[in-house]
């Protein structure tokens, strides 16, 4: 035991006296060396605190590429999201055209610039009469402006403006009872009035006593009507009320081409195309004509 203790006391005042030679001796080269690898060697904590050294310095930058990395990563999803409402914006623009491609295809003299609407409000009460729709004046809607729907690509009318304000407009349904549009039956020509009930269907009213017409018969806007656009589809035959002994005309029911009762999305006419010109009449100018009365020309 006391030749254990004693070695160590040697060695510990032979490292210590090397130690104070390292120190006191010019700093050259091999010096250097044997000072770090006998640090390293015999004092551990030395080659620990370097790696540690390193470790420190390179946390700054690891910190700056994880700060990169998720100003990226946020900035890609941004471009994903406006890539996603660019994506919806164009397949909105594509039903669109497609519903305008398909209104102007099936109905060849419907030449009018208009927009879509979407039914964003109907009343219980008044479910026949009228319902409101996302477009107001700042789209270019005006008071009294024809609307129109379309259903298994069939246009019809369906109503008139009756109420603008900047982003939102009033729709009067055509079965509301304080509407009216002049019409005609497609095959026959008889033309008579519709008006609405409140419900879901359509009358048809002042049809002579000798109008010949039959069941499903097309029902048009006449061209006398100076509101809505000619020859458009309103509704069908669907049944003809009993005589009234007291009126001296037939009365239909129409039912409506579209159905009203579901109704989401309607085409506002903003403007109407040029009315085609009235016939001339037979003979050329200044002849009389064939109605049974005598024309005075000036």
């Amino acid at each position: 035991m006391q030749r254990e203790k004693r070695l160590s006391n040697i060695f510990l005042f032979g490292f210590t006296s090397f130690s104070l030679i390292c120190l006191l001796m010019p700093l050259s080269q091999p010096v250097q060396m044997v000072r770090l690898l006998l640090a390293y060697g015999f004092y551990p904590p030395i080659l620990r605190g370097e790696e540690s050294t390193k470790y420190l310095r390179s946390v700054p930058a690891n910190f700056l590429g994880l700060l990169r990395t998720d100003q990226e990563n946020r900035q890609l999803k941004e471009e994903l999201k406006q890539k996603d409402l660019l994506r919806a914006e164009l397949e909105g623009a594509l039903e669109e055209n497609d519903r305008y491609r398909k209104l102007l295809g099936f109905q060849p003299r419907l030449h009018h610039a208009g927009i879509w609407a979407q039914v964003m409000e109907r009343d219980p009460i008044r479910w026949y009469r009228s319902v409101l729709v996302n477009r107001g004046a700042e789209n270019g809607v005006v008071l009294n402006a024809s609307v129109l729907a379309v259903e298994e690509n069939r246009a019809s009318l369906i109503g008139r403006i009756v109420e603008v304000r900047p982003n939102v407009s009033k729709l009067l349904l055509v079965t509301d009872e304080l509407s009216s549009v002049a019409a005609y039956l497609k095959e026959t020509h008889w033309e008579g009035l519709i008006e609405g009930k409140g419900g879901a269907l359509l009358r048809l009213n002042y049809l002579p006593l000798d109008a010949q017409f039959k069941m499903g018969q097309e029902v048009l806007v006449s061209p006398t009507s100076a509101v809505f656009p000619q020859d458009i589809s309103i509704g069908r035959v669907f049944r003809v009320l009993p005589r009234d002994p007291f009126l001296t005309f037939q009365v239909l029911e129409i039912k409506p081409t579209v159905s009203l009762e579901k109704l989401k999305e309607v085409f506002i006419i903003k403007r109407m195309g040029p009315r085609p010109p009235p016939p001339l009449p037979l003979g050329g100018r200044g002849d009389e004509l064939k109605s049974g009365t005598e024309s005075v020309s000036p």
